[in-house]
């Protein structure tokens, strides 16, 4: 849930309905994988939001965005 004092905007709740894809890129042997939905695809040009969107725009939960779906990339696929 968004803190209202910082997302005065935004609802008191906010579902992102979100297919996230991996591409796999291998090279010499490693396996390097890249995750990619429509929040990840936000800001291509950065990892990080710039400062200043924090309660203004949704592109500043691509850090957590990112952080779930690598958790969840590596239990389902990764996982031994």
């Amino acid at each position: 849930m968004p803190d209202p004092k910082v997302w005065p905007d935004h609802p008191a709740e906010i579902t992102l309905e979100l297919t996230t894809r991996a591409h796999r890129l291998r090279r010499d042997g490693v396996d390097v994988y890249f995750l990619s939905d429509s929040c990840l695809d936000l800001l291509p040009d950065r990892l990080y939001p710039p400062p200043g969107t924090e309660g203004r725009d949704l592109a500043h939960l691509k850090p957590l965005v990112f952080q779930v779906a690598g958790a969840r990339f590596i239990r389902r696929y990764l996982h031994g």
